[in-house]
């Protein structure tokens, strides 16, 4: 294939450093992204420096201008063969020396350099100019593309473990009968008529031969700002048996990516500032996707044929797809025809210019009075796919716009091939040939989705999950108040909470099924917000016996996934890293803020002493978020995700076990230590709730206010304090001190209030509650009388639920780090079912040995508990053992291989 001079301007510069592996794939695609863009740059100033030449190239251009300078030479001595051989011999000698140095030391400095630019000899025999700039040197193609590579498949593997990504083709559907209208069907290549193979001779055109990539998907999207490297976060096809073992430069999937500006830019002035596009009420654009895939006969002509027996523009695309992303020119070569089948029909109104250009091919390259002209298209890539970007609003010329946008109330009315193809500009590179083609039929741009409301809609879940969890705040405080009315035991209470887990991994594998099928997300929300309002009200039933209690239970276990959801659907609607981080984060935020308002609320609707207000409260709440949820959020995509291949049959759990958390010693520590902590915090508190109204005597109100103290001194107890310790103590001595604090904790609440009223807080504490004006409250009131309540409101619980969180965070970390890479996130799901296990048997232990024990001697039972995990954790990370060198990563390993 014919290398074009100005694609060899100067871009292989030096060779940088690689990136470093533990970078985020993302950051680094994005640093290749500004390097490639810059060696564009330094293509388009070709005109402005000096091009420099390949190492051959500069042997011949230094033979040709020696070979000159000896002709000038002999012109001018004559027959003089003494005086011609002393002239000549100086330069040839120059000559020599300086096309080795050049050949031998790429770097070497000029040694004529003129004031800002080369000088006669930097430009011949050292081959180009240098800018004397003080700018990082830009990594070379070959350096560049294989670090891109490898950013790649690091890109490739976070972006598999995202199963919620949207499908291509939700927003336009194909045509099931051919002309169908406001559908895209299959276009016809040879419906195009191309440049033929003596064009450069003859200037005739031919229809073109068989399309190389077939379309199988349409999007017609609204936006404010162009979105592009949209296949990223896509969930493609799977891989048809003949996309299998492609070669390397070859994507199986094309995708043109269009976006069209909601006005025309101005004729002068300039196009609008990609700032000026994002700001708040600017114009609605269109952005419109087709979406390709590999034809089966152009993968066997690839596999098959030697390189010599492929279509010209097989070879052509070859040559594209290799070397566009950083060659300007080349970049330019993509060509775009659209034609427009039904223009012979004189009802259309279609303008006189209209049909003078239709089917005529339009080059998308900048506009330039002399030289060639640089590309516009913006090249994503992976190793799956191969994405052309292009911005009209930017790209074109105004004029260009202005007549793009008198056509737009046309398009309904139009049924339009458009194809794509890489320009040939030699005879080599003759005839031309169809890339890519499809038939749009009467698409309306006007009903395509708006992309834009998407950020009102993640509002929106901020909003109905903060509601929803203000509902079960209200109530949850009631059940253990109800239960003690009803005088229910122990072992009641055990088997109540057993059975909430077990109706939670039912819902949970139930719904999350259909959730990803027919009933969608917004489905799930719906029905959770229909079961939760439904038990909720059986809670406020002031005659309701304990099966319809244990029922509500059952029934807000199988429906309540607020969170699951809430979190499916920020995932679809946000793009990947700081976005996705941010909002969900937010949903975090928007449940823990209305837990302990909802608490507070519940206190005071708790005072009234009827269980129906707070009931009440929560069934209207969960009314307003299905009203809100139903009218806010759209339907689900109707079109569903093909069925991915199954390549190999389904891991038992076992044989998952065996391969994520058994597979090392210190894996396997690492969960049994959050296994034992977690068996031990829910059997502990499986009557927690009922131990606190009746050690202390306190009503509905008295709990739902110190539910709200607690929750507010376990934030401020736990604040920033895991990642401090951390990194002063490390993981597993914070493990082995969590596990001992919460036995101090059960033993500390154990002692009798005689003890905690000879400490020298408590007339501190009486005199911070008068100063404040709360020594009235009843349940200060109450916390003063019985000092133990303060100790436990003051220090045992905040000393909880610090090491709570010292003990989850430290544990997460350490697991994360001893799971390799590609097992994390097998390891997690074995782990969930794990803890599942542990919720469904703790409450039941928990049950029977608190069954008949007073409530004072609850807190001996529950140390009892905490001491069995405190040895566990003493077991998995023995205090005196010597640290063992931490087993190196997958991503080191195979760097060193």
């Amino acid at each position: 294939m014919r290398l074009r001079r100005k694609d060899k301007v100067a871009l292989e510069v030096i060779d940088a450093e690689p990136p470093d592996p533990a970078m985020d794939a993302e950051v680094v695609l994005a640093t290749h992204a500004a390097a490639a863009a810059t060696l564009k740059a330094a293509s388009c100033g070709a005109d402005l420096a000096v091009a420099e030449l390949a190492p051959g190239d500069r042997i011949c251009w230094a033979a040709v201008v020696t070979g000159a300078h000896v002709f000038a030479l002999r012109y001018l001595v004559g027959d003089d063969a003494a005086r011609l051989g002393a002239l000549a011999r100086p330069v040839l000698l120059v000559a020599l020396v300086a096309t080795v140095i050049s050949l031998v030391r790429a770097r070497a400095p000029a040694p004529i350099r003129g004031a800002g630019r080369g000088g006669f000899l930097d430009t011949v025999w050292l081959g180009g100019y240098e800018a004397q700039m003080d700018e990082p040197p830009f990594p070379s193609l070959d350096v560049l593309d294989a670090q891109k590579a490898l950013a790649r498949s690091r890109r490739a593997s976070t972006l598999q473990s995202v199963t919620v990504k949207a499908v291509p083709g939700s927003s336009t559907r194909k045509a099931a009968v051919a002309g169908d209208v406001g559908t895209w069907e299959p276009s016809v290549a040879s419906r195009f008529v191309l440049r033929g193979p003596d064009y450069l001779r003859d200037k005739k055109k031919f229809p073109s031969a068989e399309e190389l990539y077939e379309p199988f998907a349409l999007d017609v999207l609204r936006r404010a700002a162009p979105l592009f490297d949209l296949p990223a976060r896509a969930q493609l096809p799977p891989k048809r048996p003949h996309e299998e073992d492609l070669p390397a430069w070859c994507p199986r999937i094309l995708v043109q990516n269009m976006f069209f500006p909601g006005e025309p830019p101005a004729l002068f002035g300039g196009p609008p500032k990609p700032e000026e596009r994002e700001r708040e009420g600017a114009p609605q654009g269109w952005q419109v996707v087709c979406w390709w895939r590999v034809t089966e006969e152009t993968a066997r002509i690839i596999k098959e044929r030697p390189r010599e027996d492929w279509p010209p523009h097989l070879g052509l695309w070859q040559y594209y797809a290799n070397n566009a992303e950083t060659m300007s020119v080349l970049n330019g070569a993509f060509k775009g025809v659209a034609r427009v089948d039904n223009i012979g029909d004189a009802s259309l109104g279609l303008p006189r210019l209209l049909h003078q250009f239709n089917a005529k091919p339009v080059l998308m390259a900048a506009a330039a009075l002399v030289g060639e002209r640089p590309g516009v298209v913006q090249v994503s890539r992976d190793d799956d796919y191969y994405e052309f970007g292009l911005d009209v609003g930017l790209d074109f010329a105004a004029t260009s716009n202005q007549a793009l946008f008198k056509l737009l109330p046309k398009f309904p009315k139009l049924v339009c091939d458009i194809g794509w193809l890489v320009e040939g500009r030699s005879v080599a590179e003759l005839p031309e040939g169809i890339l890519a083609c499809m038939r749009l039929n009467n698409i309306d741009l006007n009903d395509a989705p708006d992309m834009d409301a998407r950020e009102n809609q993640k509002r929106v879940i901020v909003g109905a999950v903060l509601l929803d969890l203000l509902a079960v705040s209200l109530v949850v405080p009631l059940l253990p108040a109800r239960f003690r009315e009803l005088g229910v035991s122990s072992k009641a209470l055990g088997l109540v909470g057993s059975t909430y887990s077990v109706a939670q991994i039912v819902g949970g594998l139930a719904l999350g099924a259909l959730s990803d099928g027919a009933l969608g997300r917004k489905g799930l929300l719906l029905l959770n917000f229909v079961g939760a309002g439904s038990a909720y009200a059986m809670v406020g039933w002031p005659s309701a016996p304990f099966e319809v209690l244990v029922l509500s239970r059952v029934v807000v276990g199988l429906c309540k996934q607020t969170m699951t959801a809430s979190t499916a659907l920020m995932t679809e609607l946000t793009e990947p890293g700081a976005e996705r981080a941010l909002w969900i984060g937010r949903v975090s935020s928007a449940a823990q803020v209305s837990w302990i308002a909802g608490q507070s609320l519940g206190g005071y609707l708790n005072s009234f002493g009827d269980a129906r207000y707070p009931s009440a409260v929560a069934v209207g709440l969960y009314a307003f978020d299905f009203a809100l949820i139903s009218l806010a959020l759209p339907a689900g995509a109707a079109a569903a995700a093909e069925p991915r291949d199954a390549k190999a049959p389904a891991e038992s759990l076992v044989a998952r076990l065996r391969r994520t958390v058994l597979a090392s010693r210190d894996v396997a520590a690492v969960c049994v230590a959050r296994l034992a902590l977690a068996f031990a915090g829910r059997a502990a508190a499986v009557t927690r709730q009922l131990y606190e109204l009746e050690r202390w005597d306190l009503t509905r109100g008295d709990a739902a206010y110190l539910g709200t103290f607690k929750s507010f001194v376990g934030v401020l107890s736990s604040w920033h304090l895991a990642g401090a310790l951390t990194r002063r103590f490390g993981a597993p001595a914070l493990v082995r001190a969590a596990a001992a604090a919460f036995l101090v904790a059960a033993l500390a609440e154990a002692a009798p209030a005689a003890f905690w009223r000879r400490s020298p807080a408590v007339p501190f504490a009486a005199a911070a509650a008068a100063a404040l004006r709360v020594d009235a409250v009843p349940v200060v009131a109450k916390a003063l009388a019985d000092p133990s309540l303060l100790a436990y409101a003051l220090a045992i619980f905040p000393l909880s639920a610090a090491a709570s969180q010292v003990s989850t965070i430290s544990l997460r970390a350490m697991f994360t780090e001893a799971v390799p890479r590609s097992d994390v996130a097998a390891a997690l799901a074995s782990l969930d079912v794990l803890m599942s296990s542990v919720g469904v048997a703790a409450p039941l232990l928990g049950g029977i040995a608190f069954d008949g024990v007073a409530p004072g001697d609850q807190p001996r039972v529950a140390a009892g508990f905490h001491l069995a995990a405190l040895g566990a954790v003493l077991a998995c990370f023995p205090p005196f053992r010597a640290a063992a060198p931490a087993p190196p990563r997958e991503d080191e390993c195979k760097k060193d291989a």
